[in-house]
């Protein structure tokens, strides 16, 4: 017999022999289920017979759906409907389930939040720095504020006229890295790097690059009844609306305090997020007489030689605590660095 067939009826056989049944629930934020939600999945298997085994369903009153097929290396899945935002929509976003997952039975439940009301609002990345623009927290050990509507530290170390957030960072130098190259040897290429690049190169700058730093960040509001909230359980990494439409009316913590060593280096978080209450002004038995809010993604990443990188969505309209992003209508405009922003 054919090799390469008795391989086909091999993978064949095992493949039958290991069905999975995926049984999947589409709801809202009430948890009110959505019918004739549009569910894709795809069961993913070694390159033959079938490389990827893929199915469409479409959910019922109950919201459900269930699929038969074969995952020897996982499946993935995602859902969408007309007038709500879809769940795991980008491919790097992907909602998985392991193979061993399903073959122990597999079942979700895939929540679709809804299209109400997108809104322009200002909208922009501070992310990796560079050699014109890097977003390093101008001074060390003082509080520098950063504004939303300008999206720039605040005069004097930038363009921004109001503090919407504050950041001050301490940092400490530990040690050199440990490597197989002498330290000389290290510092004159990190030295001629810096050269030919035409930049300003001295000791300080070589610590940065292959030093381990200690570092504290301290992230707080000037004004009373400022602060931020932090978003876990209502934070879906799979929706393309991450967090819920409404920043809330209360709650609000006036700030934190974050610990860094450089080595062993922690990335960033990003199934989770901030809601963020600023410009508070208030009335004479000191209860909040007007506010803005804004919203970031992600954990606001700090960099221990003193960088910070977010993306931040802020409504300009005072009491408006909707932060339903409408895409296309940055109020940047296309032409400010870091203001292709794709999810709402």
């Amino acid at each position: 017999m054919n090799s390469k067939f008795t391989c086909f009826l091999l993978l064949t056989t095992i493949c039958a022999a290991n069905a999975h049944i995926v049984k999947l629930k589409v709801h809202d934020e009430s948890l009110t289920p959505i019918d004739n939600a549009e569910v894709f999945i795809s069961f993913d298997n070694p390159r033959s017979p079938v490389r990827y085994d893929q199915q469409t369903e479409v959910t019922g009153e109950d919201g459900e759906v269930i699929f038969k097929g074969n995952g020897l290396l996982g499946a993935s899945m995602r859902a969408k409907k007309k007038g709500y935002y879809p769940f795991a929509h980008y491919p790097g976003e992907r909602f998985r389930a392991s193979s061993k997952e399903l073959d122990q039975g597999f079942s979700a439940e895939l929540m679709l939040r809804s299209i109400r009301n997108p809104i322009p609002l200002f909208s922009k990345k501070i992310t990796n720095p560079t050699p014109y623009r890097p977003y390093k927290i101008p001074v060390e050990g003082e509080v520098v504020g950063f504004d939303f509507l300008v999206g720039d530290w605040v005069n004097p170390d930038g363009e921004g006229e109001v503090a919407d957030i504050q950041f001050c960072y301490e940092k400490e130098f530990v040690e050199f890295r440990k490597s197989n190259f002498p330290m000389d040897k290290l510092r004159e290429e990190n030295r001629m790097k810096y050269e030919r690049q035409g930049k300003h190169w001295d000791e300080d700058v070589f610590k940065e690059e292959v030093g381990i730093w200690d570092s504290k960040l301290e992230v707080s509001f000037p004004g009373e009844k400022e602060g931020l909230i932090k978003v876990e359980d209502q934070f879906i990494i799979h929706s393309v609306l991450r967090m819920p439409h409404l920043a809330p009316g209360h709650g609000y913590e006036s700030g934190y305090t974050e610990k860094k060593k450089t080595d062993p280096w922690d990335l960033a978080r990003d199934d989770m997020g901030y809601f963020l209450r600023t410009r508070v002004k208030l009335d004479e038995d000191g209860e909040i007489e007007s506010a803005n809010y804004a919203k970031i993604y992600g954990e606001i990443e700090f960099i221990p030689t003193g960088y910070v990188y977010f993306h931040y969505y802020f409504n300009p309209t005072p009491n408006d605590r909707n932060l339903e992003f409408d895409t296309k209508r940055n109020l940047f405009g296309d032409d400010v660095e870091g203001s292709k922003v794709n999810l709402p």
